[in-house]
């Protein structure tokens, strides 16, 4: 049984008491109209309020009402910027380890939306931290394999320094590692990171903001072409192999020093292979894939290593590209109607 928090129950109790003090405050505003000897202005105007606060005072007990019975015990939302919110979540849940997969992802998103992303990727993340340092509770952080930033062709191991951050989702996950290794060096939190490399797979609804695999399935399966960064190179992840990849790490998660894992998949490709292989099972003509310029923001090739996580974790990615592009493609005939989608 979860046991709920006080902070939980005097929130609810509060909203419960005004709601009910509105309703009251509605009945004294209906009793007053039906004085005589008020004036016809003040009864006009005590006439309109009384709707309102009714139904207001209403709203809040319904909110009571609906958290009370709600039969989702085991969720909450808040927001991670909120310092009260997640301490909310803490009172209620008293968590022994914290899966820290809030944030702002991506690339285009970061740049358009930077101040966004510091907020959460980095005000949220120590918001997270300060409170598992409160409840003595461990955190592993999902960061990326964009902290490498620009290193060329060189294998991205965990000790390898990063280059040139080349965008703000980078800058923004890379400073949120600093802080996890500052806390845990000098007021002992546990923690660890999970440097995700593209991770792809069913759930990933398509807009402008996600992935290149969903967005090349969406668009070459409804005849549309795509553009393929000419020379770009990734090794993509099921999505079923990366939450093992997470299992490993919360099995494994201790006391000792902060550390990084790189979890996915070691098989490069070229993303005009990866293109070709999408037309392959949707049926559509590669004459769809044309070869673009690298723009800014983006690193040409991510050749990485997950012997780290094989050899410390026992963790190795299964599904194989192909088989999870199929996967992938069945989930979107099943799930994506939308025609209209610009991505």
């Amino acid at each position: 049984m979860i046991r709920v928090g006080s902070l939980y129950f005097s929130r609810m109790t509060w909203l419960l008491l005004f709601g009910d003090l509105i309703i009251l405050w509605a009945v004294l505003l209906f009793s007053c109209t039906t004085w005589y000897g008020i004036p016809d202005g003040w009864r006009y105007a005590l006439d309109s309020l009384l709707p309102i606060s009714l139904t207001i005072g209403l709203y809040l007990v319904a909110l009571y009402v609906a958290d009370f019975y709600n039969p989702r015990d085991d969720y909450i939302r808040a927001d991670v910027t909120s310092m009260v919110e997640v301490l909310e979540a803490f009172k209620r849940f008293e968590p022994d380890c914290v899966l820290h997969l809030a944030g702002e992802v991506g690339r285009e998103n970061g740049e358009m939306f930077a101040r966004r992303s510091v907020d959460v990727n980095v005000s949220g993340t120590i918001n997270m931290i300060q409170v598992c340092r409160e409840y003595d509770a461990a955190i592993i952080f999902a960061s990326s394999s964009e902290v490498y930033g620009d290193v060329g062709e060189a294998v991205m191991r965990e000790d390898l320094p990063p280059g040139k951050l080349t965008n703000c989702y980078a800058l923004s996950k890379f400073q949120a590692e600093q802080y996890l290794r500052h806390f845990n060096e000098n007021y002992g939190v546990k923690a660890k990171a999970v440097r995700m490399f593209m991770c792809y797979g069913p759930g990933e609804y398509p807009s402008i903001y996600r992935s290149a695999m969903t967005r090349f399935i969406y668009n070459l399966m409804r005849g549309r072409s795509v553009s393929v960064h000419r020379g770009a190179k990734r090794s993509w992840c099921y999505i079923d192999d990366m939450c093992a990849g997470w299992e490993a790490v919360v099995s494994h998660m201790d006391s000792g020093p902060y550390d990084v894992y790189n979890i996915g998949r070691h098989d490069p490709r070229p993303m005009e292979e990866v293109a070709e292989l999408i037309c392959r099972l949707t049926g559509r003509p590669t004459s769809l894939i044309k070869e673009t310029n690298v723009p800014r923001f983006v690193s040409l090739v991510k050749n990485a290593s997950f012997e780290k996580a094989k050899e410390e974790l026992g963790f190795e990615a299964k599904v194989g590209l192909d088989e999870g592009v199929r996967r992938t493609i069945e989930w979107h005939k099943e799930i994506v109607f939308d025609d209209s989608i610009e991505c």
